[in-house]
Formats: C-alpha cells, sequence, structure tokens
C-alpha cells in the first residue's frame, strides 16, 4: 500500500510534502498519520501531532484542528510524516526519484 501511495505522488506536482498531505485528505486516513514537528520550547525542541485533525494542506503549510483550536503548521517545521505502525513517509531531506 504505502509504495503504491508513493508511487502515485510521483507524478503529481512539485510540493511533495503538500502532495502527501492531499493525499491523506483524499483518501480519509488522517487518523492513519501522524507528524513531528519543531517546536520550540517542547521537550527535545520536537511534538507529535495526529493527522486526525488535518483540515487542508496550503501552498505554505497544513492547518490542524487541536483541542477545538486550528493551527497552522509551515512546511519547514514539519520535520517527519509517519503511519501510525512507525513506517516513515517523509522524513525532512529525504529525496525523492523523479
Amino acid at each position: 500500500m504505502f509504495f503504491k501511495f508513493m508511487r502515485i505522488l510521483r507524478v503529481v506536482g512539485r510540493n511533495r510534502l503538500r502532495d502527501i498531505f492531499n493525499r491523506i485528505i483524499w483518501t480519509n486516513v488522517r487518523n492513519e498519520y501522524e507528524v513531528v514537528i519543531l517546536s520550540r520550547g517542547e521537550p527535545g525542541d520536537v511534538k507529535v501531532l495526529p493527522l486526525e485533525g488535518l483540515v487542508k494542506a496550503s501552498k505554505d503549510g497544513i492547518v490542524i484542528g487541536i483541542n477545538g483550536v486550528e493551527s497552522f503548521i509551515p512546511y519547514h517545521r514539519i520535520l517527519l510524516v509517519r503511519r501510525s505502525n512507525g513506517a516513515v513517509v517523509y522524513r525532512k531531506g529525504m529525496k525523492f526519484n523523479s
């Protein structure tokens, strides 16, 4: 499933991270993914957020609803996107075959 997912992404647009989030929204599998972000002040400067509240993916970042409050997270703060089982879908600096 994961490789089929990535193969579809390879032919989509230039912003791979945005394509990943849009695919998660379109296939309605938000509860199967989580995102690790750079968050100053948190222990280790990282924070893990479930994507259950993912609202949209814009050209600059994503909007996630957390406890009834929508938060904008710019793409440059996203370090990792992974499935709930730990499989990494995106890691900052990861190379994609085009």
